[in-house]
C-alpha cells in the first residue's frame, strides 16, 4: 500500500493527527534549544520512531474500506456499557449511571430521527447552558477561577454534557456564546475542540482558506497559553514561566512523559486506556503522583500494549475514515477537533465514548442517506 501523503487534504484525519504531533515535537525541541533542560537525544529519537510507527498504522487504517452496517447495534451496545460503567465509576450510583447512558443514547437517536425537522443548534445550546448553570450551582463557583472545583468535575457528567452540546451549537451562529461558557468551564481542551471544530467546519464549507486557518490557529495557540496561565494562577502553584514559555514547556513535558512510557519495563494491558480516569495511573507509576497526565495521543496505548498498540491505531484510522467520509460536516468537524485535542491529551476512556458515539451516528447516516462518498 503506497504512502502518498501529498494528496491528503488538511481536514483529513491523518493530516490532523500528523500536524498535531508535529507541532508538539517542534515546540518541545524549541524548549530544549531555549532552556537546555537535561534530556537524552537517543531516547528522544526512540520516541520519535515510536510515534512515526503509530502514525503509519493510523494512516494505513484510513486507507482501508470497512462495511459497518451489520455491526451498528453492537457498537450501540458497547457505547451503552462504556457510558454506564464510566458514570458509575464517577457517581457510584447505578440508577444515575443508567439514566445518563439512556439520556446520551436518546440524544443520538433523536438527532438521527429528527435531524432535518428540529433545530438542534437551539436545543443543544439550551442543554449546554442549562448543564453549565446547574454545575456551577451545585459546585457554588466558576471552575476557571477555582482550582478545587475544576479538579472535582474531571469526570462529572454535567461537564461532559455541557461541553459536548455547546461544541455542536458553537459550530453555527452561537460560537461566541459557546466559547465564553467553555472558557469559564476552565478546561483548555474544550476550548481547543470548539475552535478547531469551528475552523474545520468553515473550511469544509469554503468560508476559510488555508492561510486564514493558519492565522486563526496561531491565535488559538496563544489564547490557550494565556488560559493555561490563568488556571495555574488560580491553583496557587508557583510558576515563573510566562504564557509563551508555558506553551513550549507543555509540549516538552508531554514528549518527556512519552519518553518515560517508552522506557517503562512493563505493559499495563488496558488499565490506562480502557479504565475511567486511567490517565491517573500514568502519574502514579511515573511520578508517584496520582493525577491525570498527558502523554501525546499514543502514550496511553503504548503504556498499555507497547508496539502492539499499533493495532488499535490502525483500527482508529479505519473508524476515522468512516466519520470523515460520511458526508455530515458538523459531525466530522467535531470529531476533527477531538482528534487534534487527543494529540496532546492521549487516547482515554472519554475519547472512546466519543469515538463510538460518532461512529454510530456516522454509520446510521450512511444507512439512511447513502452519504458515504
Amino acid at each position: 500500500m503506497k504512502l502518498n501523503i501529498m494528496h491528503i487534504k488538511i481536514d483529513h484525519p491523518f493530516f490532523i493527527v500528523f500536524i498535531g504531533h508535529l507541532i508538539l515535537f517542534l515546540f518541545a525541541i524549541l524548549y530544549i534549544i531555549i532552556f537546555n533542560p537535561p534530556y537524552d537525544i537517543q531516547n528522544l529519537a526512540k520516541v520519535i520512531l515510536v510515534v512515526l510507527g503509530y502514525l503509519t498504522a493510523f494512516y494505513l487504517g484510513t486507507r482501508c474500506n470497512l462495511k459497518i452496517e451489520k455491526v451498528l447495534m453492537l457498537v450501540l451496545f458497547f457505547l451503552f456499557i462504556l457510558i454506564t460503567y464510566g458514570s458509575y465509576a464517577t457517581t457510584n450510583n447505578m440508577f444515575l449511571s443508567f439514566l445518563y447512558a439512556i439520556f446520551v443514547i436518546g440524544i443520538l437517536e433523536g438527532y438521527l430521527r429528527y435531524k432535518d425537522k428540529i433545530n438542534f443548534n437551539n436545543l443543544f445550546l439550551f442543554i449546554g447552558i442549562s448543564s453549565f448553570l446547574l454545575l456551577i450551582f451545585i459546585k457554588k463557583g466558576i471552575p476557571l477561577f477555582n482550582y478545587n472545583i475544576r479538579m472535582s468535575i474531571v469526570s462529572d457528567p454535567l461537564r461532559l454534557i455541557s461541553s459536548g452540546a455547546l461544541t455542536y451549537a458553537g459550530i453555527g451562529k452561537y460560537f461566541l456564546i459557546a466559547f465564553a461558557i467553555l472558557v469559564l468551564l476552565g478546561y483548555k481542551v474544550h476550548v481547543l475542540i470548539l475552535c478547531v471544530s469551528y475552523l474545520i467546519y468553515k473550511y469544509r464549507k469554503k468560508f476559510l482558506n488555508i492561510r486564514q486557518m493558519v492565522t486563526f490557529g496561531i491565535l488559538l495557540i496563544l489564547f490557550i497559553g494565556i488560559m493555561g496561565k490563568i488556571i495555574l494562577v488560580s491553583s496557587n502553584q508557583a510558576w515563573k514561566l510566562n504564557f509563551m514559555e508555558f506553551i513550549l514547556y507543555r509540549a516538552y513535558f508531554d514528549v518527556m512523559v512519552l519518553e518515560k512510557i517508552v522506557n517503562y519495563p512493563e505493559m499495563m494491558l488496558g488499565k490506562i486506556t480502557f479504565v475511567p480516569n486511567g490517565e491517573r495511573l500514568i502519574g502514579e507509576l511515573l511520578f508517584n503522583y496520582t493525577h491525570n497526565i498527558t502523554s501525546t495521543m499514543f502514550g496511553p496505548l503504548y503504556f498499555d500494549f507497547g508496539i502492539f498498540g499499533m493495532v488499535f491505531a490502525f483500527i482508529l484510522g479505519v473508524i476515522s475514515k468512516l466519520i470523515y467520509e460520511k458526508g455530515d460536516d458538523k459531525i466530522y468537524s467535531i470529531y476533527a477537533g477531538v482528534l487534534l485535542a487527543m494529540c496532546e491529551v492521549g487516547i482515554n476512556y472519554g475519547f472512546l465514548i466519543v469515538l463510538l458515539a460518532l461512529f454510530y451516528v456516522s454509520g446510521r447516516l450512511k444507512e439512511n442517506y447513502g452519504c458515504l462518498r
